[in-house]
């Protein structure tokens, strides 16, 4: 296949590796031989050649080697080549859909040049703490820049699943963006999200970041109809801080899940003027209560557009 240059797959669209021990090699060699396609699940698994069993130290790269066969004309001489997973640039203008998760990759190279997957439409990344490290900016001299993420433009949905961050900023070219669906999840690390580039979010999830404190850009989402705020106890407080500065949030909200009633009697619940659905879910019972309190219950007459609860 390689010498002959064979296009083996030519419409394949969608490609899901799991838990098959397949190395970064082989991999990389089907990648160079596809040429439409727009779904890349990669799911644990990958290894190196040989006897070892253990997960590798892969490496991922948005661009090819100048030649068709990354391990041809000296590429072979790079150190530990099995252990490299190349994404061909024949695969950048197709890919629509990326899932990564419990990998041990890295992003070589230029952290701006992950914005040139400029058809990508979703990102997903699980347990993949090496990777996000080498896409997000830190331990910058500038606070402006720490935890800054360049995006793809394209992008419209990103979930991140324990990033091992405490900063995160999601960020796009000219400060366009098309970002509607943010999750951010199982992250003990994270203490500031900044929002402030997500102008057209419109739904945003923050799961179990016991550390999170500081929601910076909420005054940015505009277009925000859904939230869902969840085992995040220094949350209520920094939008209660802010709603009693004056600033309008979220006034397109429809649809909040929390799992602490207390949250209702916040200045930003009392200021909502427009949700129609409300979910209060407690799904690990930490939270010990016989019922609403007369406060609690005042405040969510005050919600007087609510159809569902």
């Amino acid at each position: 296949m390689a010498a002959a240059d064979f296009d083996a797959l030519p419409s394949l669209k969608r490609l899901s590796i799991q838990y098959c021990g397949m190395t970064g090699k082989w991999l990389s060699l089907i990648l160079q031989h596809v040429r439409a396609l727009e779904e890349l699940h990669l799911v644990t698994g990958l290894s190196i050649e040989g006897k070892e069993n253990s997960l590798s130290n892969l490496t991922s790269a948005p661009r090819a080697l100048s030649q068709g066969n990354p391990y041809q004309d000296g590429a072979s001489t790079r150190p530990c080549p099995n252990k490299l997973l190349w994404i061909p640039s024949n695969l950048i203008p197709s890919l629509k859909k990326m899932s990564i998760a419990f990998c041990k990759l890295k992003f070589l190279g230029n952290k701006e040049c992950f914005s040139g997957f400029t058809s990508l439409e979703k990102l997903r990344i699980v347990e993949c703490p090496e990777l996000i490290s080498s896409l997000v900016r830190e331990d910058e001299i500038d606070d402006q820049a720490n935890g800054r993420w360049l995006l793809p433009y394209s992008l419209g949905i990103l979930d991140i699943h324990d990033a091992s961050l405490e900063t995160l900023h999601p960020c796009f070219p000219g400060d366009l963006t098309r970002l509607k669906v943010l999750e951010v999840s199982e992250n003990d690390a994270l203490k500031s999200l900044q929002l402030h580039s997500c102008t057209a979010l419109e739904e945003l999830t923050i799961r179990c970041c016991k550390s999170l404190d500081a929601l910076e850009g909420v005054r940015s989402l505009r277009s925000l109809r859904y939230l869902e705020v969840y085992r995040c106890p220094g949350l209520p407080q920094c939008l209660e801080s802010l709603s009693t500065q004056g600033y309008e949030l979220c006034p397109r909200l429809e649809r909040l899940r929390i799992d602490d009633p207390s949250f209702l009697t916040t200045a930003f619940c009392k200021h909502l003027t427009s949700p129609q659905c409300l979910k209060l879910v407690d799904e690990y019972a930490l939270i010990d209560m016989a019922g609403l309190t007369c406060e609690q219950e005042a405040a969510l007459q005050l919600l007087a557009s609510l159809q569902q609860l």
